[in-house]
């Protein structure tokens, strides 16, 4: 999503202007939403009178929210593949192949590596996952996350459960999302 903001030459006002920012923030929150009720929160988000009031400062919102619409909603990825209000807090991310991605990404380095560099690379992510399976099947604990990921995983578990407790409405519930994940980017 951050690179369709930045194609539609809406990051600038994404770092310069708070309401935009928030609003911003609130799409990107949507999956924390019940996945029952994300279609209806999106449509009626979009629609209401701020939303308006930012689209007319910043026309390309309205291709934003139409991009979000064709892809997140009505194309390829619909709310069941990419909400994880009930996911297990375990999981850090529901797309495993991303994951894998990101820490290969990380691992190489450099976006287009020689042949020797990539088969070094993966006789060393060979090793590791065989000890990470060997670890597995001995029944040892999970290495323990990052601090900043367990404490925005346990915000977020407690706003889920003052949600489902009735101690918050789920305007609420979506506006605190926005805010805590805001300020670990």
């Amino acid at each position: 999503m951050w690179r369709r903001l930045n194609e539609l030459g809406l990051s600038v006002a994404y770092l310069t202007h708070a309401r935009f920012k928030k609003c911003i923030r609130r799409f990107l929150s949507m999956g924390y939403l019940p996945v029952a009720v994300v279609r209806q929160n999106f449509q009626q988000f979009c629609a209401s009178r701020e939303r308006q009031r930012l689209i007319r400062r910043y026309p390309e919102l309205r291709d934003f929210i139409l991009y979000l619409q064709r892809n997140y909603f009505d194309g390829n990825f619909p709310p069941l593949m990419w909400n994880v209000y009930n996911r297990d807090s375990e999981t850090r991310t529901n797309n495993f192949v991303e994951a894998f991605h990101s820490g290969w990404n990380l691992t190489v380095g450099v976006r287009h590596p020689s042949l020797w560099t990539f088969l070094r690379h993966q006789k060393d992510s060979q090793a590791k996952l065989e000890l990470q399976a060997d670890a597995a099947d001995r029944g040892d604990p999970c290495p323990p996350r990052k601090r900043k990921w367990r404490q925005l995983e346990s915000r977020i578990r407690l706003l889920k459960e003052q949600y489902e407790e009735g101690n918050r409405t789920l305007t609420e519930y979506w506006k605190a999302v926005a805010h805590c994940t805001t300020h670990f980017e």
